[in-house]
């Protein structure tokens, strides 16, 4: 009987984990073990059902969005939390074997460097999401929302910052995360232990390969610390549609 709801977000031609902050919160239930269900929600019904567990809207400066994926009902308290982060400690709170670290020196370096990436290759990225991944109605929500946000069309974002030169951009700082994982000889962040650093970026990995499979050879195959960490953490991405 399961123990978490997890609240994912839902995609076509079939439900599955595609977005990287999703990604990062199944893979550590999948680590963990954790008896959990998914719920796939469409991008217009995150705020209502979610407001509906008692959430508060996120923080300022966590999310340009009110309510978001990923989020988790325990079901033994009936105690719901969103965001990535704070599901994490939670999660290691409430299950701590096997231990998974969460907020390590390394990760902080990652996410220092990991930032600046994720925005160079946003434009390469995101305009794909509605015309690949996303039902109708997300689809239609998720077009409106990010043109509002960025002040401009997804396929003009797409034109403007896309392509190879968002390749290109990103070289430095991806032979920088590189460098990271070659520190303690891998294949994690943290040598042979794994921790919610990987998980941060196996979870971009995958998008980026759902997304944009020449962009995830290109990274992978310049840089062998990222395949080896993807080699290295697949047992926790097998499972990604229930």
């Amino acid at each position: 009987m399961a123990e978490i709801t997890f609240f994912d977000l839902a995609s076509r031609p079939k439900n599955s984990c595609w977005s990287l902050n999703p990604w990062k919160t199944r893979l550590q239930l999948n680590y963990k073990g954790v008896k959990y269900n998914t719920e796939w929600l469409e991008y217009p019904d995150l705020a209502p059902r979610l407001k509906s567990l008692g959430l508060d809207p996120n923080a300022a400066g966590v999310s340009a969005a009110s309510y978001t994926s990923p989020a988790v009902l325990f079901h033994d308290d009936s105690k719901a939390f969103m965001d990535s982060k704070s599901i994490a400690t939670e999660i290691e709170k409430r299950y701590p074997s096997p231990v998974l670290p969460v907020k390590t020196p390394m990760q902080e370096r990652l996410e220092k460097v990991f930032l600046d990436v994720q925005d160079t290759l946003r434009p390469e990225l995101v305009p794909r999401v509605p015309k690949n991944l996303l039902n109708p109605r997300s689809k239609e929500y998720f077009e409106r929302t990010r043109a509002e946000r960025l002040q401009m069309s997804l396929d003009e974002f797409e034109r403007r910052g896309g392509g190879q030169q968002a390749w290109e951009k990103a070289s430095e700082g991806l032979k920088k995360i590189a460098g990271l994982l070659q520190e303690n000889e891998g294949p994690f962040f943290d040598g042979e232990q794994v921790s919610f650093a990987d998980f941060i970026f196996v979870g971009y990995l995958r998008f980026v390969e759902i997304l944009n499979g020449p962009l995830f050879d290109w990274m992978t195959q310049r840089h062998s610390a990222f395949a080896r960490l993807y080699d290295a953490s697949k047992q926790w991405l097998a499972r990604d549609d229930y």
